[in-house]
Parts: structure tokens; sequence; C-alpha cells
């Protein structure tokens, strides 16, 4: 029954039943209620607009977040002689997040085949396809070991060298392997430079644990990665490094 027809039926029994006050009484109840629906309505409407707020707030502040360390590495990275620029991610292997991401910058800022990317907290891949506007960045987390084989070293004692050779998803941790020294759990793991892809000196995480066998030489350590492969929104690629 609308509205409408209500009000008229009201009117009707009042008319007909001598009992005006008691209709009076229910126009008021009735234009209680709709007020009371017209504010619920408001108040509705201003929360759902306070969530938007807030949510966009926080947005804006993990943005801000991300962008100043962003700033901060690459300052870092400019003390020691690197040319970098910064670029956004802007989408993610369809197959597999874990593989590789497509980033905003390309052949117009002189972007290149096996530059280096990184992210706020070490290396994570490098660049392996290349547009006008935009570059795909082959993950260290991707399930191809063969293009994830990384020499490495030890940032307390580098005269130990190694090399990472491909990547757990389920575990969450790069296998490192052909030892020639001892390893001690904790130990940060870097980039030795060998090979002549990825430079010296780039933290790639920490030795967690260790499967070991009968031959101490092939013993297996796992790392734990210091960038977090799932969270990437920002990277920084490596252009190249000044002669000193």
């Amino acid at each position: 029954m609308s509205t409408l027809t209500l009000l008229g039926f009201i009117v009707y029994l009042s008319i007909n039943t001598n009992r005006l006050p008691f209709v009076s009484d229910m126009f008021n109840n009735i234009n209680t209620i709709l007020k009371t629906n017209e504010e619920n309505k408001i108040l509705k409407s201003n929360f759902e607009r306070y969530e938007e707020l807030v949510a966009t707030k926080q947005l804006l502040v993990q943005e801000n977040k991300v962008l100043t360390e962003i700033i901060k590495t690459t300052e870092t990275f400019k003390k020691q002689g690197y040319n970098l620029i910064q670029g956004t991610v802007i989408s993610r292997s369809m197959t597999n997040k874990e593989d590789s991401l497509i980033i905003s910058k390309g052949q117009k800022e002189g972007i290149k085949k096996n530059m280096i990317v990184l992210s706020t907290d070490g290396v994570i891949g490098k660049v392996v396809e290349v547009d006008t506007d935009s570059s795909e960045v082959q993950l260290l987390s991707g399930s191809d070991a063969r293009v994830n084989t990384v020499a490495v070293t030890l940032k307390e004692n580098n005269t130990v060298f190694g090399t990472i050779r491909g990547y757990d998803q389920e575990e969450k941790v790069f296998s490192l392997s052909n030892i020639n020294g001892k390893v001690e759990i904790g130990s940060t793991v870097i980039t030795s430079g060998l090979g002549g892809i990825y430079p010296a000196g780039l933290e790639l995480g920490k030795i967690t644990s260790a499967k070991y066998s009968p031959n101490e030489v092939s013993s297996t350590y796992f790392v734990k990665p210091s960038a977090d492969f799932h969270s990437i929104t920002e990277v920084i690629i490596i252009l190249n490094k000044s002669k000193t």
C-alpha cells in the first residue's frame, strides 16, 4: 500500500468514526517516522562519505611513505655512483604475480634489457622486454630458475661465494648453493658482481636455515628476501654506474 493510499484510508476512517484525536496521533507518528527515515538516510550518506575519506587518507599516507623511502634509497645509490630512474608498477603477470611485472618506464627514458631493478628493500629482478613507454621486469621470485641465477657473496665475509638459484614460491625463500666456505645463519646475502649482470653490493636477503648433506660443500641454504615481491608498487631502475 502506498503512502498516499494509506493517508486516504486514515482520512476516510476519521470521518466515519469521529476519532479525530486518534487520527491526529497517527499522522504525528507517521510524520515522525518519515522524518526519522530521512535523517537516517542523511546519516548513512555522511557515514559512507566519512569511510571514503578515511580510506583515501590511509592510501595517501601509504603512498607518501613509499615515495619517501624511494627518495631515500635513490639518494643512497646515487652516493655510490649509480644513475637511477624511478618507475611505477602498472600491471603484473596474469598467470603468476611472482613471475614478472610491467613498469611505467621504457625506451623513451633510456631503459634497456638486463638493467637491474630495485625496490626500497633490495634487488628484485631485471628488465627483459622494453617498449616505448613501458618495460617488463623478470622478478627473482619467478618460476624460471635459469633466468633467476645470481652470483652472490656475504656482506659479513666477501671471501665466501655462492649462487642463488631458484625461489620457493610456497616457502618464500631463495635457494643458495655452491658455497665455497663457512656460512653463518643470519648472514646477509648480497650480489658479488660476478657474471656481468648484477653489480656488486645489492642486498638480496638473509640466510634463515640450511639443508645439510654428507658433503658439506653441496649444502643448500635458504634465504629470506629483503624485498616483499607481493607489495611492490614503485621501483628503481639502475641505468648505469658513473665512471670514477
